[in-house]
């Protein structure tokens, strides 16, 4: 009787689960693949808004040059490298004023943009230079009044959007490691001063 009683208990099928030895060498596989993905992915997430950041610059630019030949007027875009911000604008002929451009978008102040703030960028302005000056005017033609560059990354990657100086074809250069580190100013739209072009060109 004790036999039977014996072998009743020891044959019977032993539960599903997971000892603690078992848990605990998951847990640590996983903490070391997350340790190893980790750069990569924060590398990938960072490249990705260099690009699209890039873009965007590059699209305004076409954009404020579009805007020049559709109104038969000048249009501009000054950049604020120190901030990491740029606007948009649109010259009046008659005085010589510019006002900043007006575009329909579901973006809030979509003709004033401030990568470093902007959650879908986060970089910063390195440079922009047109011939010595940080802004651009496209006159009614949308013919530049120079040609010129500017330089969107953050740490040591970076790309360069150029405008040729006589077409205005706008163009987005590869991504390519930064000469020197480049820290996003993280400036907000109340922390900036808006400076207008120089002058609508004669």
């Amino acid at each position: 009787m004790r036999s039977n009683t014996h072998n009743r208990w020891t044959n019977r099928p032993r539960a599903a689960g997971f000892t603690l030895i078992e848990v605990v060498a998951v847990l640590a596989i996983m903490a070391i693949v997350l340790a190893i993905a980790q750069p990569r992915l924060y590398g990938f997430l960072q490249r990705d808004r260099i690009r699209r950041a890039a873009h965007r610059v590059a699209m305004d630019l076409r954009a404020t040059q579009s805007e020049a030949i559709k109104q038969r007027t000048q249009t501009a875009v000054t950049y604020l490298p120190d901030s990491d911000a740029y606007t948009m604008w649109c010259g009046d002929p008659s005085d010589g004023s510019w006002s900043i451009m007006q575009r329909q978008s579901a973006r809030a102040n979509s003709t004033r943009v401030y990568l470093s703030s902007d959650p879908d960028y986060r970089v910063g302005i390195a440079s922009a230079d047109f011939g010595g000056a940080t802004d651009v005017v496209f006159d009614e033609y949308g013919v530049p009044s120079a040609g010129g560059s500017i330089v969107v990354g953050i740490q040591m990657l970076c790309i360069t959007v150029t405008v040729d100086p006589v077409t205005g074809r706008v163009t987005v250069g590869d991504l390519l490691e930064a000469p020197q580190v480049i820290e996003p100013a993280g400036a907000q739209p109340g922390d900036v001063v808006l400076t207008d072009p120089d002058g609508l060109a004669e």
